[in-house]
């Protein structure tokens, strides 16, 4: 399967310490009110009314400012000024280093109560509970000209837990550890008619949950998570002819997946362990073109620190198939894919960004 990694599911943190292991920068300022409605939010600066933020006109450069409620918000101080009646910070982006100097996370969490919104045909357009299942119909995911790509029949249940561990020591994250785990169990049937050239990869999103937001403290510094959780469909092709490939099948898997960053040995490694099982369904094959395609579900769970962009975990159960025009055999599967990516720049420089296929596992139909 040839899913590109700029996709996007990822770990929910939690954080307890014990007061004699936990050091924050005497820096640290809380604010009052919640950013976005009690003052302006701006990429590269805050505006606050005077009245009731008189303290801000203290503030020094690179004072760390913090707030812990709505979705949080974590900068540094470039300056500040005050004119017309407003007090304007200009910001940078900080690190949880410049906060913390020693500090430990550890905690668990799940997706049990989460709700959202379906943006799938027949299904009402409104808020509805998650109870971790998603069931398709006949759904068009592209077609034009070239190509017809659809799912005719499809379930994914996933239900993750999460897992994560975190170390701050001398003001640098020296362990960061995010897992998901949990069952997934998904039944899947695609059709697939190619009548030319094309390539192409589409992906529809069909549910998505409202933001879940987590709050922790270490010491004076609120940690904020706020969690999104996704299902979707896809397609990827590469195409020269004309073929049609109908296919599907089903399956169930153990996953453990993630990622971890260990300061002191490894740097960042990707977590993707599964225990598979596979019930293939018919397939169908005509034709004769040279056919590259992979048409799946997906779930992704997304999450920001603060108001910054964070990692994702993305599972993708999926089926497909492989021909070169003029050689004999075809080469359908069923198969399952995992990544994990994304930013997570709050915790320095080091663990800014890490991309990673975790497993693309198949068996043939």
């Amino acid at each position: 399967m040839k899913l590109h990694l700029g996709l996007m599911l990822a770990a929910v943190i939690a954080v307890g310490c014990a007061d004699a292991e936990t050091k924050t920068d005497p820096r640290v300022f809380l604010l009052k009110g919640t950013p976005g409605v009690d003052f302006q939010v701006e990429p590269d600066r805050l505006i606050f009314p005077v009245g009731g933020y008189e303290d801000l006109l203290g503030r020094q450069p690179d004072d760390i400012l913090v707030a812990s409620s709505g979705t949080g918000l974590f900068r540094a101080v470039v300056s500040v000024s005050s004119a017309d009646g407003s007090i304007t910070v200009l910001t940078r982006p900080a690190e949880l280093g410049e906060a913390v100097i020693d500090g430990t996370a550890s905690q668990a969490a799940d997706t049990n109560d989460m709700d959202g919104r379906w943006s799938m045909d027949g299904k009402f357009d409104g808020v509805l509970p998650f109870d971790g299942s998603l069931e398709i119909g006949d759904t068009t995911i592209l077609g034009n000209g070239d190509l017809d790509a659809s799912i005719t029949d499809a379930h994914i249940h996933f239900k993750p837990n999460f897992h994560l561990d975190l170390d701050v020591h001398s003001r640098r994250v020296t362990y960061f550890e995010a897992i998901a785990e949990g069952s997934l169990e998904a039944r899947l049937t695609a059709r697939v008619q190619t009548m030319g050239n094309v390539a192409v990869r589409q992906d529809k999103e069909l549910w998505k949950s409202s933001p879940k937001i987590f709050t922790q403290w270490i010491g004076p510094v609120p940690v904020i998570e706020v969690v999104q959780l996704s299902f979707g469909v896809g397609v990827e092709v590469g195409a020269e002819g004309a073929a049609t490939f109908e296919g599907g099948g089903s399956l169930t898997t153990t996953l453990r997946a993630g990622a971890v960053y260990d300061y002191y040995t490894t740097g960042w490694r990707g977590v993707g362990e599964k225990q598979v099982t596979v019930v293939p369904l018919g397939k169908l094959t005509e034709g004769d073109a040279t056919i590259d395609v992979s048409v799946y579900v997906y779930g992704e769970l997304d999450i920001k620190f603060y108001d910054v962009a964070g990692p994702f975990l993305y599972v993708a159960p999926y089926v497909g198939v492989s021909h070169t025009v003029g050689e004999p055999g075809w080469e359908p599967a069923i198969g399952i894919f995992g990544a994990w990516g994304g930013k997570v720049e709050i915790f320095g420089h080091s663990l800014a960004g890490f991309e990673k296929e975790l497993f693309d596992w198949s068996h043939p139909l």
